[in-house]
């Protein structure tokens, strides 16, 4: 069996011993450091999935938010149809009472018409216009406009009428 051997150290210097001391503190010093830029990394990378995984369920909501005013646009374009076709019912209806009005109206005007200036009656009437500078087809077309606007404005009126 081999003797064991028993070697003896010199004792160290003080200085020996202060820098040996000053160099195991800097190691410690240094691990210490390590370890917390490791846990500062860990914290940033845990951050970031955090905000990435905010970022995907802002984009899901978005995302939703989105269908929920598609749906919303759907019943409001619904609704609008079925109020434009509530207006067109209205409207029928008020010029089929006008139409049913009209005859009373109509023997008022035939009437009014016998009392006009008969003109020359083997003449169209765009020849008495000639000479003013204005063409009938342009008098009609204004006169039709003017009833139009007329009869847009009464509608109106008769429509403002019977809601109240």
């Amino acid at each position: 069996m081999p003797v064991p051997m028993v070697i003896e150290r010199p004792k160290m210097t003080r200085v020996m011993y202060d820098s040996l001391k000053a160099h195991i503190m800097r190691q410690r010093q240094k691990k210490k450091q390590e370890q917390e830029a490791d846990a500062a990394v860990q914290r940033l990378k845990k951050e970031k999935e955090a905000k990435a995984k905010q970022e995907k369920m802002t984009i899901e909501q978005t995302k939703e938010q989105l269908v929920e005013m598609d749906k919303k646009l759907e019943t409001l374009k619904q609704d609008k149809h079925e109020l434009f076709l509530q207006l067109k019912k209205v409207l029928h209806e008020e010029g089929n009472r006008r139409k049913a009005m009209a005859p009373d109206k109509s023997e008022v005007m035939s009437g009014s018409a016998q009392y006009q200036v008969q003109g020359h009656m083997g003449a169209p009437p765009h020849i008495y216009l000639q000479g003013s500078g204005h063409s009938a087809v342009a008098m009609q077309q204004r006169a039709t406009m003017y009833k139009s606007a007329v009869t847009a404005a009464a509608q109106q009126q008769m429509l403002a009428v019977s809601i109240t």
